[in-house]
């Protein structure tokens, strides 16, 4: 009995942890960072002043820093390919997983 709620409580915690790790942002990084900066290459025509690239499940961001309109956020969703959802100047667009990958932007 004691060796089988030991094994639930590590699997539980397990679980709990892959959730929050899962929902958290992440630096893009290979195949997922090139993809996501060649859909932002398809809506802005260059990839001048891209300052970072961040994922977090099906959603990604390419931040970008431009002269005239200073830090805008460009918010990819994945449904198969990475297409554009929409750009911000704030973070307070869009579903929180966004809005996480809005803040990433700084």
């Amino acid at each position: 009995m004691g060796r089988r709620i030991v094994i639930l409580t590590a699997v539980l915690v397990l679980n709990v942890a892959c959730a929050a790790w899962a929902a958290g942002v992440s630096p893009a990084r290979g195949a997922t960072r090139t993809a996501l900066i060649g859909a932002f290459v398809r809506q802005d025509g260059s990839n001048t002043g891209i300052k970072g690239v961040f994922v977090s499940g099906t959603s990604g961001v390419v931040c970008q820093k431009t002269p005239d309109a200073g830090l805008v956020r460009f918010v990819f969703h994945r449904s198969g390919a990475w297409r554009f959802a929409f750009s911000t100047r704030g973070t307070h667009r869009g579903n929180a997983t966004q809005r996480r990958l809005e803040s990433a932007c700084r």
